[in-house]
Order: C-alpha cells, then structure tokens, then sequence
C-alpha cells in the first residue's frame, strides 16, 4: 500500500496523471462558477498536489544524497550508435554505446539501459546517461 502511494505521490503511476486531468477541470470551474461545494474540493485538491510536490522533493534529495555513495568510472566512449525498430507505428530507439575503461572491473560498473527508449523525435544521446548507478 505504502510503496502504491508512493508512486502515485511522486508520479510514477497512471493515478497521477488522472489526478491532474481532474484537477484541470475542477480548479476552473471553481473559479468561474459560484458553487461552494466545488470550490472546497479544488482547496482540497490542491492541497493534495502540495503535499505530492513536497513528497517527491524530499525523495528526489534523497536519491540525489545517495548518489554521492555510487562508484565512479574513468572510461572514454569508443563508439556509440542508435537502433531501432517499429512495432504498431511506435517507433523504439536503443543505444550501444562502447566504452574503454582501464580495467575490466570498472566496465562492470557501468550500465547502459538495456530497455529500448521509446520516443517520437529524433533522439540525443547526453554523456549522463553512462554515468554509474548501484
């Protein structure tokens, strides 16, 4: 239950985006209608999104702190390429990036995504995206 809550809070689950399209509807009309019932459910709405944003910034510095423990690796980039393929007109990219590192264990601690990214425009590998991650 905690960790369904979390997700919705940080918006991580569908339930958020439903949320928000409500709010989107509902925060209007309070405005612009004079129904007292209408306008203490908007206040309570957006109490909720105050308490969602607070929620997923103490989480974002919490993994932001941590992130200061992950290991580090010097390698440079040999070679990087883009892949794709289209399934039911979704078009998936997945990168192959190639590294050199000075050892073979500081290339084990480095993760590429193994996951194709599904995007719909032309994609832009950033150097972030090699950075280490346990």
């Amino acid at each position: 239950m905690f960790k369904s809550f979390m997700l919705i809070a940080t918006g991580r689950s569908i339930y958020s985006t439903y949320f928000l399209l409500v709010l989107m509807v509902v925060a209007p009309a309070a405005v612009f209608t004079e129904y007292l019932w209408l306008d203490s459910l908007a206040w309570l709405m957006l109490i909720i999104i105050g308490v969602f944003v607070a929620i997923t910034g103490l989480v974002t510095l919490k993994d932001g702190l941590q992130s200061a423990q992950w290991p580090r690796v010097e390698a440079r980039v040999k070679n990087c390429s883009l892949t794709w393929r289209t399934n039911r007109g979704t078009k998936s990219y997945a990168p192959k990036i190639g590294l050199k590192a000075k050892s073979l264990q500081a290339l084990s601690l480095i993760l590429v995504p193994a996951t194709p990214v599904k995007i719909k425009r032309k994609p832009c590998l950033i150097p972030s995206a090699l950075s280490a991650h346990w």
